[in-house]
């Protein structure tokens, strides 16, 4: 139930995993359960609120931590001063430190980089090479659609900003007929 809930983006949804916490959640189930309301309160585009939860849930396990660092991406652009910013990337750190990064999650790991990239204004070459060289494989290992859909708009972005047009066309035509993975993809058989 939490991961039916966790995949719709409605308030009802939210409001469902509220009333079900009101209720007794098993240990066993809590990180679940926080991370569950954490995703819907960043569909429902309310990242300052879902970086909230994440600090106050207390867990720092990589899906939160990357949860986190999306959420502070997405709401850099609300950001008015310096300050802000310099505390909100403080409080990233600060879980960064705290959390494990080696949990065998080479999804997470790999996306929590690309946010630190963009949240540090990295150049855009080097991004585009770090989403094609680490993200783009694990696309198509772990389907995570919170993420994926991001990691192919940038993608596809960043190659035409790059001037690389007949990457990015292969790499739209790929993504509307999935049916080989990308990295197996050769220019020889698109044509």
């Amino acid at each position: 139930m939490l991961y039916y809930q966790q995949t719709r983006k409605t308030k009802d949804a939210f409001d469902y995993l509220i009333e079900m916490g009101k209720d007794f959640i098993p240990s066993v189930y809590k990180e679940d359960y926080e991370y569950a309301k954490a995703i819907l309160l960043t569909k429902l585009d309310n990242p300052l609120e879902a970086m909230n939860l994440i600090l106050n849930s207390g867990f720092t396990s990589v899906k939160f931590i990357t949860l986190y660092a999306y959420n502070l991406f997405l709401y850099m652009p609300n950001i008015i001063t310096d300050e802000e910013l310099k505390n909100h990337k403080l409080k990233l750190i600060s879980l960064m430190k705290l959390g494990s990064q080696n949990s065998g999650d080479t999804y997470h790991v790999a996306f929590l980089r690309l946010m630190q990239y963009e949240i540090d204004e990295t150049n855009q070459e080097t991004i585009c090479n770090f989403i094609k060289n680490s993200l783009i494989k694990e696309l198509y290992d772990y389907n995570f659609p919170l993420y994926d859909e991001y990691i192919r708009d940038r993608y596809c972005l960043l190659l035409g900003k790059l001037c690389r047009y007949k990457d990015a066309y292969i790499f739209l035509l790929h993504n509307l007929n999935l049916k080989q993975p990308l990295h197996q993809t050769s220019y020889r058989s698109i044509r």
